[in-house]
């Protein structure tokens, strides 16, 4: 039987081609989207557990060839685990779940609150609040919008109002737009709890879009190389020692991202969270200095925004970006952990040790 991460390795190379219309339309085009929900990849929970694997290795294919395409299939993802997350007796949507989980009823999720407030009124509550940049914001028919550690919402499109984002840098065709809640009306019933392992899960999202850009990049950054001719003397660019020390660096630094990525997928529902914060803000410095460092060797060349490996580089500068994967923060929590400082104690000493 063909899972999901088949599915997704056999849709990746035709994202590829349609790369660079996304960027230049804003947004995957409806073949690709079409394509990306016929084979389940909007709604990768509907009718399997929360696993890590699911959620990562599926972005990592498809970003391998469009980190646009993979950066709204991790939001849907993460929708479709929250709506999983429910539980089978849950049934707290209602009738909107069957509306939510048809064909036509992609939930997006939002982590990215600038602020949230969700204030009790009568058997229901009012909900207000901004969420950047969220994935999917023009397709999206729901959004499952994070409160706090706690809690989501359940938010029909109609309810909030979504202003896409004039986004000119990385993943540019992942339609990222700003979802704005002015004191919409929400049943008790489309409050979500956040469970543990859907917490956990959320956290690392970032992570297989991330490593898949960089992979995809390194192929391409291969592939050219091995045609490229020096613009002064028409020497073969392969032959040039420098090109082939930069070149396995960064093969090394990509091997050190996978394994460290591996035992994500193994550990993210029960190691300790600073582990995992440590390993995904790791994960997402050494992928991207790798790619830097291919594309600095290109020279002007690398500069062009025509080239694929340019393209890889600006999506993964976009994607690093990411709050979840700050390496001061993963870091600093870590580091806590190790010396046994407690968690609320964030310290304010910045002289030399």
């Amino acid at each position: 039987m063909t899972t999901l991460i088949d599915a997704a390795r056999a849709l990746a190379p035709d994202l590829g081609p349609r790369a660079a219309k996304a960027y230049a339309d804003g947004r995957i085009g409806e073949e690709t989207f079409a394509a990306l929900a016929k084979a389940g990849l909007l709604d990768p929970f509907r009718d399997a557990d929360l696993s890590a694997a699911r959620l990562l290795d599926v972005p990592r294919a498809l970003a391998q060839h469009c980190a646009s395409t993979a950066w709204l299939v991790m939001a849907a993802a993460l929708g479709s685990a929250g709506l999983k997350a429910l539980g089978p007796n849950a049934g707290a949507l209602g009738p909107n779940a069957k509306t939510i989980r048809s064909a036509n009823g992609l939930a997006i999720w939002a982590d990215r609150a600038d602020s949230a407030t969700l204030t009790p009124d009568g058997a229901g509550f009012r909900l207000a609040g901004t969420w950047r940049a969220v994935p999917g914001a023009a397709q999206a028919v729901w959004f499952l919008l994070r409160i706090d550690a706690a809690r989501a919402v359940a938010v029909a499109v109609p309810s909030a109002t979504v202003t896409l984002n004039d986004h000119q840098a990385g993943l540019r065709g992942a339609t990222l737009g700003d979802v704005v809640a002015k004191d919409v009306a929400v049943p008790a019933t489309h409050v979500l709890p956040i469970p543990d392992a859907l917490s956990r899960l959320a956290a690392v999202a970032p992570l297989g879009v991330v490593l898949g850009v960089a992979e995809g990049g390194y192929r391409e950054y291969v592939a050219s190389t091995k045609k490229r001719m020096a613009a002064v003397g028409g020497a073969a660019v392969a032959r040039m020692p420098q090109v082939q020390v930069r070149l396995a660096e960064t093969e090394a630094e990509l091997d050190v991202a996978r394994t460290l990525f591996a035992g994500v997928i193994e550990n993210a529902l029960g190691a300790p969270r600073a582990n995992l914060g440590r390993d995904a803000a790791f994960i997402a410095r050494q992928c991207f200095r790798a790619l830097t460092v291919l594309v600095q060797q290109m020279g002007a060349v690398g500069l062009l925004e025509t080239n694929v490996v340019q393209r890889h580089a600006r999506d993964l500068r976009a994607a690093v970006a990411d709050l979840r994967l700050g390496w001061d923060a993963n870091m600093a929590a870590r580091g806590r952990a190790v010396l046994g400082v407690p968690e609320t104690d964030t310290g304010t000493e910045t002289i030399a040790v």
